[in-house]
């Protein structure tokens, strides 16, 4: 069980994010794992800069702040209501 306050979540299955981005390095297809890959929201500005910098060529992997946790399955249980979730680029709104 993962707690915390992120920035962002992703999870994949693939490595790459999009043409572009290797954001999950480990990532094999048939491997039936999916790749949380989160930033704390602790994480300087700085260090954002240089995650978003270095996410094509997987260079992000262990930098402070960034957590790469392979699993089988998650959930994600927002800890304070309302708030958004994004999901394939749609918008969900919890309460």
């Amino acid at each position: 069980s993962e707690h915390g306050r992120y920035l962002l979540v992703y999870a994949l299955n693939l490595c790459f994010l999009d043409p572009v981005n290797l954001l999950a390095p480990k990532s094999r297809v048939d491997d039936g794992v999916i790749w949380l890959v989160m930033v704390k929201s602790s994480m300087q500005r700085k260090d954002i800069v240089d995650w978003l910098m270095n996410m094509k060529t997987g260079g992000h992997v262990n930098k402070p702040g960034v957590e790469m946790i392979p699993v089988r399955a998650f959930r994600i249980e927002p800890i304070r209501p309302p708030g958004y979730l994004s999901i394939d680029g749609e918008s969900f709104k919890f309460n």
